[in-house]
């Protein structure tokens, strides 16, 4: 079990993955956190309820982080 500091340094660490184009996979995080491909999912969600715009980009064959097109 962890703390709520580890886990909010864990979803930072992820997001800081994601928008530097290096979480490739759920599995890989898993392997990366020594925790299940699920609880990466859920992080992933986590962020995004935050507001983060993060998608899985099937053609890059991992996550993206969108930057919002300011107008």
């Amino acid at each position: 079990m962890s703390t709520y500091r580890q886990h909010r340094e864990n979803l930072h660490i992820v997001l800081i993955m994601i928008k530097k184009g290096r979480l490739i996979s759920r599995n890989y995080a898993a392997n990366y956190f020594n925790c299940t491909p699920e609880t990466i999912g859920k992080w992933i969600n986590e962020l995004k309820e935050e507001g983060h715009l993060i998608k899985y980009s099937r053609s890059l064959q991992k996550y993206c982080y969108e930057n919002p097109k300011e107008d």
